[in-house]
This record gives C-alpha cells, sequence and structure tokens, in this order.
C-alpha cells in the first residue's frame, strides 16, 4: 500500500512542476504578445510613410500645376499681344534692348531699367558657361 501512496514530497514536486508549466506558457504568451505588438506598430509606421509619401507627391503635383498655370497665364499675356487680330504688340525698349510690354510680369518686381541693369553689371566668371540659342527653337528646358 505504502508505494501506491503518492507522498507529500511527490504532491509538492508535482505542484512546482505545474507552476514551472504556467510560468513558462504565461511567458511565451507575453512574448507573442510584444511581437504582435511590434508587428502593428511597424504596419502603422509603414502606413504612415506611405501617407507621407502620398501628401508629398500631391502637394508636388498641385504646385507643378499651380505653376504650369502661372505660367501659361503669363506666357498667354505676351502671346496675346502678338495675336495680329489684335493689333501690333506694344513694345518696350531700354537701352536698346526691346521687350514685350507683357514681359514686365518677368521682371519680378523690378523695372525694365533696373533688370537690364542687373545684366549689364553682371560678374562673369572664368569658368562661367553661357548657353544661346534661336528664340522658339524648343530650347525651353534650358532654364
Amino acid at each position: 500500500m505504502e508505494d501506491r501512496c503518492i507522498s507529500n514530497k511527490h504532491i509538492i514536486i508535482i505542484i512546482i512542476i505545474i507552476i514551472i508549466i504556467i510560468i513558462i506558457i504565461i511567458i511565451i504568451i507575453i512574448i507573442i504578445i510584444i511581437i504582435i505588438i511590434i508587428i502593428i506598430i511597424t504596419i502603422i509606421i509603414i502606413i504612415i510613410i506611405i501617407i507621407i509619401i502620398i501628401i508629398i507627391i500631391i502637394v508636388h503635383v498641385w504646385l507643378l500645376f499651380i505653376k504650369t498655370i502661372l505660367l501659361w497665364t503669363v506666357m498667354g499675356d505676351i502671346f496675346r499681344h502678338n495675336d495680329p487680330a489684335k493689333g501690333v504688340m506694344e513694345m518696350s525698349e531700354v537701352e536698346g534692348f526691346v521687350l514685350p510690354k507683357a514681359a514686365e510680369a518677368f521682371l519680378q518686381g523690378r523695372t525694365l531699367e533696373q533688370q537690364v541693369e542687373g545684366v549689364r553689371n553682371l560678374p562673369i566668371r572664368d569658368d562661367d558657361i553661357i548657353l544661346c540659342a534661336y528664340a522658339k527653337s524648343g530650347n525651353v528646358n534650358l532654364t
């Protein structure tokens, strides 16, 4: 009979083993929860980065669109003055330079005289490269 009885010593060992197994299971569950939280945080960061990239692209395209519209407006003013049906284009002459009146939008708030004086006083160095082309030869993208 004594062989079949479980002693107090055996009960304590079994309880300790059960407690150790429970602690190991709790640690594994905590590690799994931490991994899931890290994955969720990574996904959120990736989504935020994608949203920022989309916003940057939208803003860039919008600014490009606005710049294009503004350029078309100014260029439209210049070409509108050159329409033979509307008469002769109004021109301005300053120190030998002849420019359309509508080109004054490109002067950035300066008078034509100030702009011409700025070109005349432009410092030129030995390593400068000057690009020249005929008017309306398709070299708009050189600027």
